[in-house]
């Protein structure tokens, strides 16, 4: 999760650990290095230790992981460039994830799971989990090329808390900072659709159990 224990190295090369972890590693354990997030680590070791953990204790490390990414990169920004050109290389591959942000943007933060199944075009079987990845692996990509900085908020994060089950998604939100740059972009466009049912910037109770937003 700390930018800092990675090398960038150049353009269309993936970043990789610093030498000094590598290093480390092989000297005081024998063994190569493989980096996993805190939340990665408990899901593997619950498939090949066969250890008995908590998907709940996964969820909240990945939403602690989010949360302490924003805090070392709350003095860091998206730049008035840098969203347009993520958005539109976002466009290229997943334009459901494009769809979700500019609904959220209009929404004033914040776009709810029904929304995203509207707009994906995703039946009520579809699950919405990994549904942030790609946003993930395009940030990693734009930082190895220079676009981003690697301080970057996380542009799309998964809100938990659905009615019917807490552990499936009830919507997306997007950092507060990013809303007035993406706005000048898609406001007035093909792509934007205020939805005037729900508060602006809210986070709606779920209405009713249908759908599987998980």
């Amino acid at each position: 999760m700390k930018k800092d224990w990675w090398t960038n190295r150049g353009y269309d090369i993936p970043p990789r650990p610093r030498a000094e972890l590598i290093q480390e590693l092989r000297d005081q354990a024998g063994t190569g290095l493989y980096m996993l997030t805190p939340s990665e680590l408990l899901r593997w070791a619950k498939e090949f230790l066969e250890l008995n953990v908590d998907e709940g204790s996964v969820r909240d490390l990945e939403q602690l992981g989010e949360a302490s990414a924003d805090k070392e990169s709350e003095d860091e920004a998206w730049t008035a460039e840098s969203p347009a050109t993520f958005m539109d290389e976002l466009m290229r591959h997943y334009p459901s994830r494009v769809k979700a942000i500019v609904a959220a943007v209009a929404n004033g933060g914040f776009v709810h799971w029904e929304t995203v199944y509207e707009l994906a075009g995703y039946d009520e079987t579809r699950r919405l989990r990994g549904f942030t990845q790609p946003i993930g692996t395009l940030s990693r990509d734009l930082q190895a090329i220079g676009v981003l900085t690697g301080g970057e908020p996380f542009l799309l994060t998964t809100i938990y808390g659905h009615a019917v089950d807490p552990s499936w998604a009830k919507g997306f939100r997007i950092p507060s900072g990013v809303i007035p740059l993406l706005r000048s972009k898609y406001e007035g466009g093909d792509l934007w659709q205020p939805r005037d049912s729900v508060e602006a910037g809210s986070e709606p109770s779920d209405r009713g159990g249908e759908g599987l937003a998980r």
